[in-house]
């Protein structure tokens, strides 16, 4: 009998490997710290949590550059002080780029909470 329940069995393989990544792409992020704004390596099927985890690396690279800014006090950023943005929406860790529409034309946002709870 078609359509009883349980008789659907799914082919697809949905579990998020680094094996089906997607294709490459480089997407643009604007911090709210001071503006920043940062090119990340990275492909269109990687998760949001996994994105962070990039921004991250990215940060830390970018406070020891020669940027005007560089070595300000909020970076780097951890990926636990971060909420993106695109689309209008925000990100959710279980997301992946793909899944939340983000392309290569977005400009991501990254919100950044102060650390301890400190306010400025």
């Amino acid at each position: 009998m078609t359509g009883a329940p349980g008789s659907f069995t799914s082919t697809a393989d949905t579990a998020r490997s680094r094996s089906d990544t997607g294709p490459d792409c480089q997407l643009r992020i604007r911090l709210y710290v001071d503006e920043i704004e940062l090119k990340i390596d990275t492909h269109e099927n990687e998760g949001i949590d996994t994105f962070k985890t990039q921004i991250y690396e990215k940060t830390k690279e970018y406070t020891a550059g020669s940027a005007h800014n560089a070595g300000h006090t909020d970076l780097p950023v951890e990926p636990e002080r971060m909420r993106l943005f695109a689309n209008g929406r925000e990100l959710k860790d279980s997301d992946t780029l793909l899944w939340a529409g983000v392309t290569q034309q977005h400009l991501v946002q990254v919100m950044v909470r102060f650390r301890d709870g400190a306010k400025k």
